[in-house]
Parts: structure tokens; C-alpha cells; sequence
């Protein structure tokens, strides 16, 4: 994030997390959790750390390759979800 700031390209990424937020809330809305899980994903990816929770718990009831993937990037991304020691 720091390099984001110092190139500026910090609103970008912060437009693009807020991008995939909404397309997750849209997926969720429509009861389409795979397509949640991808733009979930899609916001972790751009660094955003609001959405772990939700797409921790999404992980075992979707049956789609990213979900299992996503689940320890979000963990990396956001040590409070899950630790790796348990």
C-alpha cells in the first residue's frame, strides 16, 4: 500500500475494492454465492480487509475452485480471521 500512496494510484485501488464490494453485494443479493466469492476475492486482492469474514464463510458452501484458494489469502490478508496456528 505504501508504494500505492507514494505513486498514486492508492484511489485506484481504493475504487477497486469498493467495485468488487459492490458486485459481491449485487451476487449476494441475486443468490449467486460464486460469483460473490470471485468479486470477494477480487476486493481481498486490492488489499481490502472488510470482506474476510464473509468470504471465510462462504468457503464451505460454494462449490467453485476459488473458493477453497481464496480462503487462505484471506487469512494472509487478514491475520484476524483465521491464524495459521488455528
Amino acid at each position: 500500500m505504501l508504494a500505492c500512496r507514494r505513486t498514486g494510484y492508492l484511489p485506484r485501488v481504493t475504487q477497486g475494492q469498493a467495485l468488487a464490494r459492490q458486485a459481491a453485494e449485487l451476487a449476494a443479493s441475486q443468490d449467486q454465492p460464486v460469483v460473490e466469492v470471485v468479486a470477494l476475492y477480487t476486493a481481498v486482492c486490492f488489499g481490502d480487509r472488510t470482506v474476510a469474514d464473509r468470504l471465510t464463510e462462504l468457503i464451505t458452501p460454494v462449490d467453485e475452485p476459488r473458493a477453497p484458494a481464496a480462503a487462505p489469502l484471506a487469512a494472509g490478508v487478514c491475520p484476524t480471521t483465521r491464524s495459521p496456528t488455528g
